[in-house]
């Protein structure tokens, strides 16, 4: 449950940062009070922004997630800041693009967040019930024992032939081992 606060406050901080585009819009249609809304949604962007920064701090210690997401947040807010300014400063040949750029970054956190799914960890009590179960052990054991019992059935019906035949793979790699750790203490 620790991606949730992230997944909210990531969400909330899209909207956001996609108003920031309608708001510009309006204002450059003509309607002048929506400069001021831009500017203030501005700062309930960044906000927004560090707060979901700050909620994927649980990610990664309690889900044992990733920490990216704490400094794509981080990092994104600084770029809010350096957009804010760029605005103040009307230097709009940089602050158009970046606040695009910024609302793409936004929106590609916020769909990792949703697409994002935590590691179950097993639990101890359903691994202690599954040692202490009296079949968690024969299941495995019979299954060998059959197998060794058809490899001896079919070794018995092919004769003496058969069984140096299977034995030879082994004794060839077995000769092998032995050439090569004894070419590795000559180069000793």
């Amino acid at each position: 449950m620790s991606h949730w606060p992230f997944r909210v406050t990531m969400t909330v901080a899209a909207v956001l940062l996609f108003d920031q585009a309608i708001f510009a819009g309006r204002m450059l249609s003509g309607s002048f009070p929506a400069l001021h809304t831009h500017r203030e949604n501005a700062t309930y962007a960044g906000i927004a922004v560090l707060v979901a920064a700050v909620c994927a701090i649980p990610i990664r210690w309690r889900g044992r997630g990733p920490l990216w997401p704490v400094f794509a947040g981080l990092g994104l807010f600084a770029l809010i800041g350096l957009q804010i300014l760029l605005g103040f400063t009307r230097v709009l040949i940089v602050h158009v693009p970046l606040g695009v750029s910024i609302i793409v970054l936004g929106v590609l956190l916020t769909i990792w967040a949703w697409r994002y799914r935590p590691a179950e960890e097993p639990t101890r009590s359903a691994g202690a019930a599954k040692a202490a179960s009296p079949t968690a052990h024969a299941e495995p054991v019979a299954s060998e024992t059959a197998a060794a019992e058809t490899s001896a059935s079919r070794t018995a019906a092919a004769g003496p032939s058969a069984s140096r035949t299977a034995a030879e793979p082994s004794a060839s790699r077995t000769a092998a081992a032995e050439r090569a750790a004894a070419e590795a203490a000559v180069r000793e």
